[in-house]
């Protein structure tokens, strides 16, 4: 990557956290973005929230570590799942991590700071680049969320590959929650069944929070491991009628009685 274009790149991740950028960040997203794109999803989708209790119990400052498949499901994500709370804690509109997509062109890069994206830059983290400067907000005075999506965009693809962002921000801010969020259904919703009103379902799933200082003892990349396995297994975790579709007839007609 060409030194002047990693210049910009740090210059753009310092504004992100301002101020300045954050009181337009919210202004967008809480005043105009989540008011009209709120009752668009219960109309096009069955929209179910799970455990949004726990961001009510993790502090002023956290990570959320979310699902991802396609560029545009973070807004839909935090949207369906933390705009309604983010009227009364406005720190719940998340600073987030991206990779490349976001930072393509000036035009991009004015939608990344209105939309608080940081960038991550090849060979600088976690020092200069998102990574660095999330840790530094983390670790600041301010109330702050952090939004990362370990796998990046995916898609329809099944194998989930684990980019290394993750492992250092555990790292580096050991001390700051991390909530898995799972985003279930969307992987299967086609835009035929949108568009026909089928209104697909759709599920936000909130997990249970842990730390980044339970991995301080490995190595990185087993760090990293250790927190792909953490996260897909709150990610996976079967729903209630997966788990009785599995047990034998009797004993799951006895646990949905009870």
């Amino acid at each position: 990557m060409a030194i002047r274009n990693v210049e910009v790149l740090k210059r753009h991740n310092e504004r992100i956290g301002t101020v300045l950028q954050l009181a337009a960040q919210r202004f967008f997203l809480i005043c105009i973005f989540g008011t009209v794109v709120y009752p668009l999803l219960h109309f096009f989708f069955k929209l179910e929230v799970r455990g949004r209790e726990v961001l009510r119990s993790v502090g002023d400052r956290f990570v959320y570590a979310a699902q991802h498949y396609y560029e545009w499901d973070p807004l839909l994500l935090w949207c369906a799942g933390i705009w309604v709370l983010a009227w009364r804690r406005h720190h719940f509109i998340a600073n987030s991590i991206a990779g490349p997509f976001w930072s393509q062109s000036p035009l991009h890069r004015a939608a990344s700071w209105l939309l608080g994206i940081m960038f991550t830059i090849k060979d600088h983290e976690p020092e200069s680049g998102a990574v660095g400067r999330a840790t530094r907000l983390l670790n600041g005075s301010l109330p702050v969320t952090i939004a990362v999506y370990p796998t990046g965009p995916v898609g329809r693809a099944r194998d989930r590959r684990f980019y290394p962002g993750i492992a250092l921000l555990a790292g580096s801010c050991p001390a700051v929650p991390i909530v898995p969020v799972a985003l279930k259904g969307l992987q299967e919703i086609t835009l035929r069944d949108v568009l026909q009103l089928k209104r697909p379902r759709l599920v936000v799933e909130f997990g249970s929070p842990f730390f980044g200082g339970e991995f301080l003892d490995k190595s990185p990349e087993e760090r990293l491991w250790a927190l792909r396995e953490r996260l897909i297994h709150a990610w996976d975790e079967p729903e209630p009628a997966e788990i009785l579709a599995g047990l034998p007839d009797q004993l799951a007609y006895q646990t949905a009685d009870n």
